[in-house]
């Protein structure tokens, strides 16, 4: 099914700014005849991100983690805080394992990928932020790690990452090697 857009800036939010996502469902070219500026793609996406960050919701995952890939993507740092602020206000409203510790995942994610970026110096992400990111992370990891997963949750796609384990066990060894990796990220930051 082909997605109708009004303009531009309609099929440009519908991507989340992304031209590898444009280019997959074959509407880059189309997208690239606008011959929208940068300085006008910067304002479209300030207004995404800003859209994003007042729609979120702890109870609906897909805006956590929209927004969490958008400042990956982009290198929205400012959002940074105000994302981890909101998720550590949210935590106790978060009942189901899997999800917290998808979150867990997601910040643990971010921060690995924009400290790649550090270290290249291709962007300025300060130490402070970095350890409040792999604090956050931990937090929601260790929260993982006491709950168990919702009575008649399905983990979407389950059956192609299973390798013989229940919902649950998958969940616990993720919970263990990401609770390693912060370890690890904890040591070598200092």
């Amino acid at each position: 099914m082909r997605i109708k857009f009004k303009d531009a800036k309609d099929m440009f939010l519908h991507f989340g700014g992304s031209k590898y996502f444009m280019a997959r469902q074959d509407l880059l070219e189309k997208y690239q005849q606008y011959n929208i500026s940068e300085e006008t793609e910067k304002k479209w996406l300030k207004e995404y991100v800003e859209d994003l960050y007042n729609q979120l919701d702890i109870k609906k995952n897909q805006t956590v983690i929209s927004l969490l890939n958008v400042i990956r993507r982009y290198n929205y740092i400012g959002y940074i805080d105000k994302i981890l602020f909101f998720m550590k206000s949210h935590v106790d409203n978060i009942s189901n394992q899997y999800y917290m510790s998808l979150y867990a995942q997601y910040i643990f994610n971010l921060v690995i990928e924009l400290s790649i970026m550090n270290r290249n110096k291709k962007l300025e992400f300060p130490l402070n932020l970095r350890v409040s990111c792999i604090n956050t992370a931990a937090l929601f990891n260790n929260r993982a790690k006491k709950m168990k997963l919702v009575e008649g949750f399905q983990i979407s796609n389950f059956a192609q990452f299973a390798d013989g384990l229940t919902q649950q066990q998958y969940v616990l060894r993720k919970i263990k090697s990401l609770n390693a990796q912060i370890n690890l990220a904890r040591i070598l930051e200092v």
